[in-house]
């Protein structure tokens, strides 16, 4: 909490939704389980896509190469700098490219 600060705000629980649908959510980092996918869809938030199992490799192929309405993040390439890569990605594809407008 120490590290945190100002910065951010850790809560045991929060209604997907609603933080979806504020305007200051640019991106929603995501396993891409098929309710979290349509979650952001439907509030036209575009997503950065980690799968771990299953059907959410499949819902991240649609998200990133059919629908393209977010980027994939594998899970081999966390690291910091991989991460920021991805995320300023995403913010600057989702102004230039209408990944927002797609959602």
């Amino acid at each position: 909490m120490e590290g945190i600060g100002n910065k951010g705000k850790l809560v045991k629980w929060v209604n997907q939704l609603e933080v979806l649908a504020h305007p200051a959510v640019g991106a929603f980092w995501t396993h891409c389980g098929w309710n979290s996918t349509l979650e952001s869809i439907c509030e036209g938030v575009p997503m950065i896509c980690t799968p771990c199992f299953m059907d959410q490799r499949v819902n991240t192929r649609y998200i990133a190469d059919v629908w393209r309405v977010g980027l994939e993040l594998e899970r081999s390439k966390m690291d910091m700098r991989e991460i920021e890569k991805v995320v300023r990605r995403v913010m600057m594809i989702e102004k230039e490219d209408g990944m927002r407008e797609r959602c």
